[in-house]
């Protein structure tokens, strides 16, 4: 669960905001607060949260490229059956027999 202590976007208030807010930035794009991306039950696709996604959308006075994303605060975690006869050797390599 992601929490925020008076956090503004564009002189607005995100109080406790529900999972996937946008709050438009006049000029730049958007600001995704509190995004989560779930996967479906029994599925091995990777559970995902970032705190804030920025996407630029316009030209902007920063130069900033559009299709620019700026992450903040992102975590991720997938969890996958090892057989009883299997040896964990590292996070990436899943695992050897």
């Amino acid at each position: 669960m992601t929490q925020f202590n008076s956090l503004n976007v564009n002189d607005q208030a995100v109080d406790d905001p529900v999972p996937n807010t946008r709050v438009d930035i006049p000029g730049f794009g958007y600001v995704i607060v509190n995004e989560q991306h779930l996967a479906a039950p029994n599925s091995r696709e990777k559970t995902a949260a970032n705190a804030l996604r920025i996407v630029i959308t316009l030209s902007n006075t920063l130069g900033l490229p559009v299709g620019t994303q700026i992450v903040v605060g992102h975590a991720a975690s997938l969890l996958f059956p090892v057989p009883d006869d299997s040896v964990l050797v590292d996070p990436d390599s899943w695992w050897i027999q």
